[in-house]
């Protein structure tokens, strides 16, 4: 079948572009014939210097102030955020077909791109929040189209929804044919809104461990502590500096903020590519983290590893889903210190059993997809 997807491909995100690949090389991998919709909302739209500038300082009380403080952002800042995204963009381009762009939902409604199947996919493509007053991104709901609909692993990156978008929300979903999302918050929400759902497992656990493998390259670390924060926290940082200093270790720590470049003492490794992300997190002998993505692929690598959900809004559920998932919910930090870190990390992990419980749980899901592509 023709199955296109639509999700976050144009994002500097490792786990975002990951699981838009994993979702895509599965369903390859099955034999259909798929391809990214190629839906570029404001806020990814790095191409496009006025449009992303005016998305990228909407909020800042410092560059977004006025058209001066504007342009003195798109002098300063934008070439190095350009650049940056760049790594990831290619990654999808060179491994995936694409539709062409479309920027607005009058695009797609005017000219939509023909499948058999249209599947909203994972990551947190019904986040409202990522718009200004957490607006709905119709194109994530496929209001653009009446053909088939389904959802594989979609998230909505929080434990409710806004009372003002519950009718658009609830209109746009009920015209699905199987709902699926990533989190139990997110089968919660759709319960409310007496909708059926499943649990199934984020496209990075989907296809094959292979896949992944396949991509890591050697890293010139090695006998290390790696550190993964999406957003810089302090305390887990210092926290993360003395327990490899007491397990004797080096710490490794990955960023791709450049205000990190301040903040980090040693051993800092500014944006990696996906390759390299993926190769640090399977070299490392302990991964500290405040990523769901980082932490999966320290569960598949079979990475001794600690995961801190309470630091970033909206991340709890998932982790929590993930860890419950794969019975290792001892994994999540909560404590700062460096003794129970070190306690933690060093305790072995069942992995068989993890494994299993994994498998089985991956073995649901395709069962899942499938059926609701076919049926």
């Amino acid at each position: 079948m023709r199955v296109a997807i639509i999700t976050y491909t144009r994002t500097k995100n490792y786990g975002g572009i990951l699981q838009a690949y994993g979702l895509y090389s599965y369903l390859c991998e099955i034999g259909h014939d798929s391809f990214f919709i190629d839906y570029i909302p404001e806020r990814c739209n790095i191409n496009d210097i006025t449009v992303f500038t005016n998305s990228a300082t909407r909020l800042s009380k410092i560059w977004g102030c006025n058209n001066l403080t504007k342009k003195l952002w798109q002098k300063l800042r934008y070439p190095v955020i350009k650049a940056g995204y760049k790594p990831f963009l290619d990654f999808l381009n060179d491994r995936a077909k694409f539709t062409a762009p479309y920027y607005s939902m009058e695009e797609l409604v005017e000219n939509p791109p023909q499948a058999d199947v249209y599947i909203t996919g994972s990551d947190q493509v019904w986040n409202s929040s990522f718009l200004p007053g957490e607006k709905v991104d119709e194109p994530f709901y496929l209001g653009f189209t009446k053909g088939k609909k389904i959802s594989y692993a979609s998230s909505f990156g929080k434990t409710s929804i806004p009372d003002k978008n519950i009718e658009e929300v609830s209109s746009y979903l009920k015209q699905y044919m199987h709902l699926s999302v990533r989190e139990e918050s997110g089968r919660e929400i759709l319960g409310k809104l007496d909708l059926e759902s499943e649990v199934v497992v984020d496209p990075t656990m989907l296809c094959d461990f292979t896949v992944w493998d396949k991509l890591t390259v050697k890293v010139p670390e090695n006998d290390y502590v790696l550190l993964y924060q999406v957003r810089h926290n302090a305390q887990i940082y210092e926290m993360a500096c003395s327990t490899a200093q007491k397990m004797g270790k080096q710490l490794i720590t990955l960023s791709m903020n450049p205000q990190d470049k301040k903040k980090i003492r040693q051993g800092l490794i500014m944006t990696p590519t996906i390759p390299e992300w993926l190769s640090y997190i399977k070299s490392a002998d302990y991964v500290i983290t405040d990523s769901f993505h980082a932490g999966v692929f320290s569960i598949l690598f079979h990475k001794k590893f600690l995961v801190n959900s309470g630091v970033r809004k909206g991340m709890s559920s998932r982790i929590q889903t993930l860890l419950k998932m794969t019975d290792l919910r001892d994994r999540e930090l909560n404590d700062f210190s460096v003794d129970m870190a070190m306690h933690t990390l060093e305790k072995e992990i069942d992995w068989v059993k993890s494994d299993e419980m994994l498998k089985n749980k991956r073995n649901y899901s395709r069962g899942w997809l499938e059926r609701s592509i076919n049926v």
